[in-house]
């Protein structure tokens, strides 16, 4: 048996009939569900096995709130084991809704939402939604329009007045190489791309230290702090690397060297 209290705030989420999904993930496990008591208690009677505990459920009537997990509960249980005590910590996370568009008609995109929450989801031409709790995301938007590029970096603010709208515009290939005292640096190694007018992108520099990033037009300041290592003489010697500069990025150019 799994047994323990759903939690919000860290506090027991009292007087409120909530659903605990077990949902099987391997090892013999089985589907199964129980409701918390009014003291927010649960408990699953379950079959040896790997399983998410799942909680998404509306706050209210309507669409607008839903309590959902935290982070990721998975458990493990083992064919024998006693009662597992697991707690089940929950948030509200918002809806938000809206659509991208490439030149002013909506289409579909990969969206990635950076801050309380780090998520991603998809967008079609009727638009795109996902639940994010309150506070302020990065926001990267892309999508290829062959033979381009087109994308967007941006801040957002959740909850959102009305739906928000996340506007394309082509995207130049940046591309480069990571070296120090004329050397190649073996990757991967990340290179952030802080766009002065809101957002940013991190890109990994593959095993030569060669990197390629898409950005909109706009300002940027590039940041390297990563560390690696190298085998010199049989003996394994770590560095950091480190680089702050600037890159303009201006409306219409395909790429910058």
């Amino acid at each position: 048996d799994v047994r323990g209290s759903v939690l919000l705030d860290g506090s027991a989420l009292r007087n409120r009939i909530t659903t605990v999904l077990a949902v099987p993930v391997g090892g013999g496990a089985r589907a199964a569900n129980a409701t918390t008591d009014s003291n927010g208690g649960y408990a699953l009677s379950l079959a040896p096995g790997v399983y998410d505990l799942l909680i998404d459920e509306n706050v209210s009537a309507s669409r607008d709130a839903r309590y959902q997990n935290l982070a990721p509960d998975r458990v493990v249980l083992a064919v024998g084991q006693s009662a597992l005590a697991y707690d089940l910590a929950v948030v509200q996370r918002l809806l938000v809704q809206g659509t991208v568009t490439v030149n002013g008609t909506a289409g579909a995109a990969t969206l990635a939402f950076e801050g309380p929450d780090v998520r991603t989801t998809n967008a079609t031409e009727a638009g795109f939604e996902v639940y994010l709790r309150p506070g302020t995301y990065d926001v990267r938007v892309a999508r290829a329009v062959a033979p381009d590029v087109y994308a967007f970096l941006g801040i957002a603010t959740v909850p959102a007045t009305g739906n928000l709208t996340f506007a394309l515009a082509k995207a130049a290939a940046v591309t480069g190489q990571m070296k120090t005292a004329g050397t190649d640096v073996p990757g991967p190694l990340m290179v952030a791309f802080v766009r002065n007018e809101g957002g940013s992108v991190s890109i990994p520099t593959d095993a030569f230290g060669a990197y390629t990033a898409y950005l909109p037009p706009g300002n940027y300041t590039v940041r390297v702090n990563a560390t690696g290592s190298a085998t010199e003489e049989e003996l394994t010697r770590y560095y950091r690397y480190t680089f702050s500069g600037s890159l303009t990025v201006p409306p219409g150019v395909d790429s910058i060297p």
